[in-house]
C-alpha cells in the first residue's frame, strides 16, 4: 500500500519539459490511431487515460497500488480493502483514484452540475505496464444502478470489457483481468 502526495494543480510539473513531451506523444499516437480507423471515442478515451497516467507516473510504484494523500476516510478504506486484496506483478503500475479526487479532476467545485457532484462509484483504478501506456485497464467500481466494470484499452481499441453487478464481484475479477492482460 502507498499513499503519495499529489497536487492536481502543480503547475510546475505540467510545464516540465519531459512531461509535455510525453503528453504530446500521446496526441500522436492517438491521431496515428484515428487515421489507423480507431474510434474517435474509444482512441480519444484511451489517450485521456494516458495522460492521466504520465501525469502521475512520477508517483507510481512498480508493483503497488497507490492513491491520493488527501482523500475522505471512507476512500482511504476502500484503498486499503481494494490495495490488500490485488497482487500486482512487478511490472505493473496502478493508481485508486477516489471519487472526491476525480471529481476535483473534471469539474471545478462551483462548475460541477450537481448531479455530477452525487458519488455513483467508489472510485477507478487504473493500471498498466509501468511507463508503457499500450495497454491501460481501467477499472470503474460503480454503484447500483451503474454496473461495476473493467475495461481494457490497446492501441486505441476497446480490447475487452468486463460487467459485474456489484462493487465485491468486480474486485474479485480484478487480478485475474490484470494477470491476463498486463503480466
Amino acid at each position: 500500500m502507498g499513499s503519495v502526495e499529489v497536487s492536481l494543480k502543480d503547475e510546475m510539473r505540467m510545464k516540465d519539459p519531459g512531461i509535455l513531451q510525453k503528453l504530446s506523444a500521446a496526441q500522436a499516437r492517438k491521431a496515428e490511431r484515428l487515421r489507423a480507423g480507431a474510434d474517435p471515442a474509444v482512441a480519444g478515451w484511451q489517450c485521456l487515460l494516458e495522460e492521466m497516467l504520465v501525469k502521475l507516473e512520477d508517483y507510481l510504484v512498480p508493483g503497488r497500488v497507490v492513491t491520493f494523500q488527501s482523500v475522505a476516510p471512507e476512500e482511504r478504506r476502500a484503498f486499503e480493502e481494494l490495495s490488500s486484496a490485488l497482487d500486482l506483478p512487478p511490472q505493473v503500475c496502478a493508481v485508486f483514484i477516489p471519487p472526491s479526487v476525480l471529481q476535483s479532476m473534471l469539474f471545478a467545485p462551483e462548475a460541477a452540475p450537481a448531479a455530477a457532484r452525487l458519488v455513483r462509484d467508489a472510485g477507478i483504478l487504473l493500471a498498466n505496464r509501468c511507463r508503457d501506456y499500450t495497454i491501460i485497464l481501467n477499472t470503474l467500481f460503480a454503484m447500483p444502478p451503474y454496473a461495476a466494470g473493467i475495461d481494457v484499452y490497446e492501441n486505441g481499441n476497446l480490447l475487452a470489457g468486463y460487467s459485474y453487478r456489484t462493487v465485491a464481484e468486480c474486485r474479485a475479477g480484478l487480478p485475474q483481468v490484470l494477470r491476463t492482460y498486463l503480466r
